[in-house]
C-alpha cells in the first residue's frame, strides 16, 4: 500500500508540473483574461487600479501555483522518508528549476517573455510552501 502512495504522489508532482507548463502555454491574451475575469467581478471602474490589481493577481497565480507543487514535492519526499532538512533543500531545488524551465519555455509562446523577477515570485512560493510545512512539522508534534 506505502508502495501506491508512493506513485500517487509522484503523478500528482507530475501532474502539477504538467499544469504549470499548460498554464505557461497560453499566449498573454488568453492567460491575462483569466485574471483581468477577477479584476472585473470586483467591479472597479479606475482602469489604473484595474491594471495594477491584475498584475498582483498574476503574481499572486505564481506564488499560489508554485507553493502547492512545493508542498506537494515535500510530502512526497516525506513519503520516502527523505530527512527534512534535505526535503526542504530538494524540494526548493526542484521548485526553482521547474521556474526556470518554465520561464525559459514562455519565451517560445507568442505574446509571452521569460522574466528572472517571475523565478524570484516562484522561488518565493517554494520558500513559503516550506515555511508552512515546517510549521506543520512542529505544530504536529504537539497534537
Amino acid at each position: 500500500m506505502k508502495k501506491f502512495i508512493k506513485i500517487i504522489l509522484i503523478c500528482i508532482v507530475v501532474f502539477c508540473a504538467i499544469g504549470i507548463f499548460s498554464n505557461s502555454s497560453e499566449n498573454y491574451k488568453e492567460s491575462n483574461s483569466k485574471s483581468y475575469s477577477i479584476v472585473y467581478k470586483l467591479n472597479i471602474k479606475n482602469p489604473k487600479t484595474e491594471y495594477k490589481l491584475n498584475k498582483v493577481i498574476r503574481k499572486c497565480a505564481h506564488i499560489t501555483e508554485y507553493m502547492v507543487f512545493t508542498l506537494i514535492v515535500l510530502f512526497t519526499l516525506k513519503s520516502f522518508k527523505v530527512e527534512r532538512g534535505y526535503r526542504i533543500l530538494i524540494a526548493l531545488l526542484v521548485c526553482i528549476l521547474l521556474g526556470l524551465t518554465d520561464e525559459y519555455y514562455q519565451s517560445f509562446i507568442p505574446g509571452r517573455g521569460s522574466k528572472v523577477s517571475d523565478v524570484f515570485i516562484d522561488f518565493f512560493g517554494g520558500i513559503l510552501a516550506c515555511i508552512f510545512y515546517t510549521i506543520g512539522e512542529h505544530i504536529k508534534k504537539f497534537v
